[in-house]
């Protein structure tokens, strides 16, 4: 024979609910939690347009660092081949003159 339960007082259906209640709360808590952690990681992982535009303006202040470089080395090789020449030229007058 089946035993029937005693039916639920109205002040245990509220403490049911109000633990259904918190339980939910903290739930949504966590998956809120969750989702910042989520936005954080995004936010670390992907570039946005003003890092992009930060990244853009730095290769651009290199490349033009790279160009004043590459100018001065080939300025540097110019003038110490002319000053390479004009060293045998003076030893080739002073050779060919005596």
């Amino acid at each position: 024979m089946a035993t029937l339960t005693p039916p639920i007082t109205r002040a245990e259906l509220r403490e049911e609910i109000q633990a259904i209640r918190a339980d939910l709360r903290d739930e949504m808590q966590v998956m809120r939690d969750d989702m910042q952690v989520m936005r954080d990681e995004f936010k670390e992982h992907y570039a946005t347009k003003a890092d992009l535009a930060r990244v853009r303006t730095d290769l651009a202040d290199m490349k033009s660092e790279l160009v004043k470089w590459i100018v001065g080395v080939a300025l540097a090789g110019v003038a110490a081949a002319a000053t390479l020449t004009a060293a045998v030229t003076t030893a080739v007058v002073s050779i060919l003159g005596n």
